[in-house]
């Protein structure tokens, strides 16, 4: 099972390594990425674009010890490299070229452009990281 582009954000962390955990057999394969924060020091303007009341963001541990409540084994974690980050949004830049579909309203174009820039002006890549994670159902 896949659980790509922070998904697990949008449910709810503990409610969606629940329900991958029910969906699979006995020692299936989950495999996800989120976003995670970490420093606790994180400057505001970071955590405003990143994070808001909606959406915490966890630490490496915490993500950890939410996995291993679920009662999946870590088999891989990784933190995805700049390399990643920049590919995501010289791509993400492209789109906002778009004058039709979901990147052509003016107010996605507006949150990217910001993000991109608070991303890069303030390094972002130090306060907030993408985790990737493939972890085996114990039982």
């Amino acid at each position: 099972m896949l659980a790509e582009g922070g998904v697990l954000s949008f449910i709810s962390r503990k409610r969606g390594l629940s329900l991958a955990a029910s969906w699979l057999g006995p020692r299936g394969w989950f495999a996800f990425s989120d976003l995670i924060v970490l420093s606790e020091k994180v400057p505001d303007e970071v955590r405003r674009i990143f994070e808001d009341e909606k959406y915490h963001y966890e630490t490496e541990a915490s993500y950890r010890a939410l996995i291993a409540a679920a009662g999946f084994d870590i088999q891989f974690l990784c933190m995805v490299p700049q390399s990643g980050w920049d590919n995501y949004y010289a791509h993400m830049a492209r789109r906002l070229e778009d004058e039709k579909g979901f990147f052509a309203d003016k107010r996605i174009k507006l949150a990217f452009h910001k993000e991109i820039d608070v991303f890069y002006r303030l390094e972002g890549f130090r306060y907030v990281g993408y985790l990737f994670c493939m972890a085996r159902k114990m039982k």
